[in-house]
């Protein structure tokens, strides 16, 4: 017994120990926690309907990542444990030494080639061969340093080990391993402190008056898969262009900004966005487009896809005609600023007509495919490539009296991807007739249409106000209502007021 619970004591500082060093590569190298990587490999394999369950059984995405962020440094200790105990087992017998370095040297193999193709991940934003390299020298040094504190805290011969001086040595051992646990957890909290976990899927609240015809940058909707948002140093970051290509090439922050810009306005709206719910934003973005990027690489016969890479391993494949159409914009700046970081900094995709999803964020290779791919999420069976057409009532607000014989001003926005809006119109009576919306502002077909129009009750008592929009081609928006699963949600939106006399 006392052997077994010295197991757990080495255990315990071996799992501290291996903690450490992972939250000190995490928060000043940008290294990827194995919680991470274990997410960016499992979670696109999980299908739409399982994924959206899963989230949901854990509260929802902020808890499910606070819970993945907590739960992975936990595990780290309990691996520890388990390691520890696994090695008391083996060093019994005669071979036990020889058997415990095969098993490690088998199982580190294992978990570098089943993490293999996220390793590139790196939230300083190294180039990718350089952040697969850091990541799988990380995952090495970890599992040397635990297999020399459980050699140390574990040596083999009968009776050695912790608990051989009577406790002493293991209530020392406890300590160091509390300490080390301790100092983990505090870095843990830094991580914490900068996580995504209080703005990732953030819902504007868009009360009267404040849609302005640009988002400002802080109300700007932020969706990201990640923990905690890379923290980009440009000195470092590259964006290469390579694949199907003749000339592969790579470029820095300061020749990006250096090329011929384009400035546009743009709406992006998140494939989870319901029916008049706030992930739906609209900016300025500058930067150079992607056709001449990729023109310069030469593309080679057969190229069918532009694959766009992100520094924290989000992938997202284009269509190559889609990639080369003139609004595709790889944006270094928002609204006249450079990116901050929640957006993307130093530089993203701008990909009109498609779901915000495919507007890859922290941009650092662009690879050009001659076959097809799915992406991070369209693995799991989401469909990003079409907006649906969306409009949405701002005022007057739900449950808003108004009053009879009294001109009310209505206010809202219609959304078409990249086909724009033609026309918006509003009806009083449930549909039975419908009146139409002025367009008061639709700089272009890629950015959203914010509308109005003035309605007078005529009497009072409940009324139902209901709008719809046509997009550029005339195409009227569904009427039935659909999720947002797998590929946007539909249906027209509604507001209940009240008329007083």
């Amino acid at each position: 017994m006392r052997r077994l619970l010295g197991s757990v004591i080495a255990g315990f500082a071996t799992g501290s120990a291996v903690a450490l060093l992972l939250t000190v590569l995490r928060t000043f190298g940008g290294v990827s926690l194995p919680a991470e990587l274990v997410a960016d490999r499992v979670l696109p394999m999980v299908q739409v309907d399982a994924f959206l369950n899963l989230l949901a059984h854990m509260g929802g995405p902020t808890k499910a990542k606070e819970m993945a962020f907590w739960g992975g440094l936990a595990g780290l200790v309990a691996a520890g444990v388990a390691a520890a105990l696994i090695w008391e087992l083996l060093r019994r017998s005669r071979r036990g030494g020889l058997i415990a370095t095969g098993a490690l040297v088998v199982f580190t193999a294992l978990v570098i080639a089943l993490l293999w193709p996220v390793l590139s991940a790196s939230y300083i934003g190294l180039p990718p061969a350089w952040a697969t390299a850091a990541t799988a020298v990380a995952l090495l040094g970890a599992v040397t340093l635990a297999a020399l504190f459980l050699r140390v805290l574990q040596p083999a011969g009968a009776g050695a080990g912790v608990a051989v001086d009577g406790g002493r040595r293991g209530l020392l051992l406890t300590g160091a391993g509390i300490a080390m646990l301790a100092a983990a957890g505090g870095l843990a909290g830094r991580l914490n402190a900068d996580s995504t976990f209080p703005y990732d899927g953030t819902r504007l609240l868009v009360r009267r008056g404040s849609r302005q015809p640009i988002t400002p940058v802080p109300e700007f909707y932020t969706v990201t898969k990640n923990l905690i948002d890379p923290d980009v140093n440009a000195v470092l970051w590259r964006l290469e262009v390579t694949g199907a290509v003749s000339r592969p090439y790579t470029i820095t922050i300061d020749e990006l900004r250096a090329l011929a810009p384009r400035t546009q306005e743009t709406t992006l709206e998140c494939i989870s966005n319901g029916v008049a719910y706030g992930l739906l934003s609209n900016a300025r973005w500058t930067g150079p487009t992607l056709r001449p990027l990729l023109d310069r690489a030469q593309l080679a016969p057969g190229a069918r896809m532009v694959e766009l890479l992100g520094v924290d391993g989000y992938v997202y494949p284009v269509p190559l005609d889609r990639a080369l159409a003139e609004e595709v914009v790889v944006a270094h700046s928002m609204n006249g600023q450079p990116l901050v970081r929640k957006h993307g900094a130093p530089a993203r995709a701008v990909i009109p007509g498609a779901y915000g999803e495919a507007s890859a964020k922290w941009l650092t290779r662009i690879t050009v495919l001659d076959h097809d791919e799915e992406g991070y999420y369209g693995r799991q069976g989401w469909r990003a490539g079409y907006v649906q057409t969306t409009s949405v009532i701002d005022e007057p607000l739900p449950n808003q009296v108004l009053t009879a014989g009294t001109t009310v001003a209505l206010k809202g926005v219609a959304f078409a991807g990249d086909r724009g809006v033609s026309a918006v119109e509003v009806s009083a009576d449930g549909g039975r007739s419908w009146l139409r919306a002025r367009l008061d502002y639709a700089p272009s077909a890629t950015a959203w249409a914010l509308w109005s129009a003035e309605w007078t009750p005529a009497r009072q008592g409940p009324a139902t106000l209901t709008v719809r929009a046509y997009d550029g081609s005339g195409a009227l928006q569904e009427e039935a209502p659909r999720g947002f699963a797998p590929s946007g949600a539909s249906g027209r939106h509604q507001v209940e007021v009240r008329i007083a006399p």
